[in-house]
């Protein structure tokens, strides 16, 4: 359901789907992913599905034509699948990383800014996870490590840095225990396994939670320790709206 422009409910055609449920396969199923105006899902048989927008080649299906049908784009082997704004990756389930689309900031991690219409080589092996948001990309490795590349002008790859990364940079060890990522278009939260919040990132709406709007490039010290402190729910908001 929803905007249908360029195909991304996968109807098979462009009209918007306002309050109305539309299925796209009926069975066989296993994860999905949505982008800004695309979407693609992984099928039990490990066959990974795209349809929508794809003037980046972010459906990896070698061309930049939108598609208002899924069209397959692995026959088989896919393990897990994210959608940034404009890009795409996915998990070989060899442990491989594969990514497509944009890559105006380096968010396909293979040393350039050049767009890809195809899969591209990110990571050999050893990858157990992936996500991505906007125009950044993070997925986690088997060793428990976190990696981050792509757009960086807020902070929001968390390196302690604003340089946006076209080849992958660490930004946690294996003993920080990250076990999840949420990303969001500008920041981005991590959280562990014993339930601490890292957040990082765009912070001009108070997005990150910690009672001001300084953005972060840090990921040095957790948000939330599994708990949420006192302090927060005394928070006091200001007089006047945030610009």
């Amino acid at each position: 359901m929803g905007n249908n422009t360029y195909g991304q409910l996968g109807d098979g055609n462009t009209s918007t789907s306002i309050d109305t449920v539309k299925e796209i396969e009926s069975s066989g199923v296993s994860s999905i992913a949505t982008g800004e105006n695309h979407s693609l899902f992984i099928k039990n048989d490990g066959s990974l599905w795209a349809m929508g927008l794809n003037d980046d080649g972010q459906l990896g299906d070698d061309t930049n034509t939108s598609q208002n049908s899924p069209v397959k784009i692995r026959d088989a082997n896919v393990s897990a699948v994210a959608a940034g704004a404009n890009h795409s990756l996915y998990l070989d389930v060899n442990g491989s990383l594969w990514a497509m689309g944009n890559n105006q900031y380096g968010q396909l991690g293979d040393g350039t800014s050049i767009n890809s219409l195809t899969p591209v080589s990110v990571e050999s092996y050893n990858v157990s996870k992936v996500f991505a948001g906007g125009n950044a990309s993070f997925y986690i490795k088997t060793d428990g490590s976190v990696w981050a590349m792509g757009d960086n002008q807020y902070g929001q790859l968390g390196d302690s840095t604003n340089w946006s990364r076209n080849r992958p940079v660490r930004i946690f060890s294996s003993l920080d225990n990250i076990s999840s990522v949420a990303a969001g278009m500008n920041h981005n939260f991590f959280i562990t396994t014993n339930g601490a919040v890292y957040a990082v990132g765009l912070n001009d709406k108070s997005q990150l939670g910690d009672q001001t709007i300084t953005n972060s490039s840090s990921v040095a010290l957790p948000l939330l320790n599994g708990s949420v402190p006192v302090s927060y729910t005394h928070l006091t908001l200001p007089t006047t709206p945030y610009v």
